[in-house]
């Protein structure tokens, strides 16, 4: 397998996006400064800047305007369904790319529409070459799984198979609807609690006197940066993390444990719950940061092929208690399955500072409010498939 981020570098997305703004004070018609601006605030998750930007491009020029799909994408993030299902459809007029009829579903659901959305997110899925197809997947599996028949889901899964079969998703909610149908073995092959979730320490990095110093400068880059915005005020989930030096040295022992898994593919007889390794992958990062009630409720890491969490701050209450606060807990998912308690059970991990936790994508897991106003800090990635290399 082939690493294309195999050189970790630090990103600073504040200074890509003040040099970008300074580009378009100086220039404010030139679309080269207003398209890099809008990427550049895209790819930190500041969407409101980012649709303003592309809107402008398309002012300054509307002939070679090549932005609709990012146009759809931050207009829905704006809650404004009727201007991304706009640029949806003039994007597709345009020849632009099948992710577009994707972001039609999405204004079509938000605009109360819920069968011309249906339709719109299968027919994106029907396409071989979308961009991101987890969100479209998340939109019809999530729902058929909270609220329908788990054999109607299964028949989802399957004819999903053919174009998305190694997505996490797919894998994630098959093997719940086969819980549910009562084929536990098939499920629990998919879902092996026991050897396929891996729990270990690093060593200290070269270049850090100990794990504790290691730690120490990886919290102070996660916490020196602007909070992340989430739903629950307990929560902090920054997946536009600036990769400061420490972060860039976890990615690559992070990189390296991922290697050592899968080199036992064939031992740990993965092939019940994984694809075969894909030939190329990217490293997603992300910081975690979770107080008091907070918890980021039972989820899939939707583009992922590995998942990981490292814990970097434990908060003090967390390592004394004796009741499972603070736990990671992977395999339950009724809170996805309309209180479905899937046959494979659960795992819980007390978080200790300087360890690893690693497993497939597809398993769900949640943390366990840590009930203090500690931060407890992690560092979750997931290794994400490029099976087109």
């Amino acid at each position: 397998m082939r690493w294309l981020d195999q050189a970790s570098e630090s990103v600073n997305h504040g200074e890509r996006i003040a040099q970008a703004e300074d580009r378009v004070v100086r220039s404010p018609d030139d679309p080269a400064a207003l398209r890099a601006l809008g990427d550049a605030c895209l790819r930190a998750d500041r969407f409101a800047r980012a649709r303003e930007a592309y809107a402008a491009l398309l002012d300054a020029d509307p002939a070679g305007f090549d932005r609709w799909l990012e146009l759809a994408e931050t207009s829905m993030w704006a809650n404004a369904p009727k201007e991304a299902l706009i640029a949806a459809e003039r994007g597709l007029r345009a020849g632009g790319p099948d992710d577009l009829h994707m972001w039609r579903g999405f204004a079509f659901r938000q605009l109360g529409l819920a069968p011309q959305a249906n339709a719109a997110f299968l027919r994106a899925l029907g396409c071989g070459d979308l961009d991101r197809p987890h969100l479209a997947l998340k939109a019809v599996l999530r729902p058929l799984a909270e609220r329908g028949d788990p054999a109607e889901l299964l028949a989802l899964c399957d004819r999903l198979e053919p174009l998305h079969g190694r997505s996490a998703l797919v894998r994630g909610y098959r093997a719940a609807a086969l819980s549910r149908l009562g084929r536990d073995a098939e499920a629990r092959a998919l879902v092996d609690l026991d050897r396929h979730v891996v729990w270990e320490p690093i060593a200290p990095p070269p270049g850090y006197a100990d794990i504790a110093a290691f730690n120490r400068a990886l919290a102070a880059e996660i916490l020196a940066q602007p909070p992340a915005t989430t739903a629950d005020p307990g929560v902090e989930i920054n997946y536009a993390a600036d990769i400061g030096p420490a972060l860039a040295v976890l990615q690559d022992v992070v990189r390296s444990r991922m290697e050592a898994f899968l080199a036992r593919y064939d031992e740990l007889a993965l092939h019940h719950a994984l694809p075969p390794p894909p030939p190329a992958a990217r490293m997603r990062v992300g910081t975690t940061i979770i107080r008091d009630e907070g918890s980021n409720r039972q989820h899939i890491h939707p583009t992922g092929y590995l998942s990981s969490v490292y814990y970097v701050q434990v908060p003090q209450s967390v390592r004394a208690a004796n009741d499972p606060r603070g736990s990671l807990q992977i395999g339950p998912c009724d809170q996805r399955t309309g209180g479905h308690r899937a046959c494979w059970g659960e795992r819980l991990i007390k978080p200790v500072e300087g360890w690893l936790a690693l497993f497939p994508s597809h398993f769900f897991h949640d943390v366990i409010p840590p009930l203090t106003a500690e931060p407890r800090i992690s560092v979750p990635m997931d290794l994400e498939p490029v099976w087109r290399a």
